[in-house]
């Protein structure tokens, strides 16, 4: 399955997991980098940049089900994906 990211979200809104499978590889390394890049290498040892994006993806997918995201255009679902991500790790870096 292929597609643009919004319709990629409106198959997943309808239940596809082919579609949430597409959406979490589509963008895992990426946002993995981002988040491993905003770290400093002294909280680096505290924080699983993977684990941030794990918990990014499960906020996603649990709003993205309840109808809380609309997107305009394409690129939108990247842009959602990474503020999510760093409102994340924004969070675990101030916590630690």
């Amino acid at each position: 399955m292929t597609g643009s990211t919004r319709e990629l979200l409106a198959k997943y809104r309808t239940g596809s997991e082919e579609a949430a499978e597409q959406i979490f590889s589509r963008y895992l390394h990426r946002l993995t980098s981002l988040a491993r890049l905003r770290l400093s290498e002294k909280i680096a040892r505290r924080i699983d940049p993977e684990d941030v994006v794990l918990s990014a993806y499960r906020s996603f997918f649990v709003a993205a089900r309840n109808g809380r995201f609309v997107l305009d255009r394409d690129g939108d679902l990247w842009r959602l994906l990474v503020s999510i991500t760093l409102h994340k790790l924004h969070r675990q870096v101030a916590a630690h």
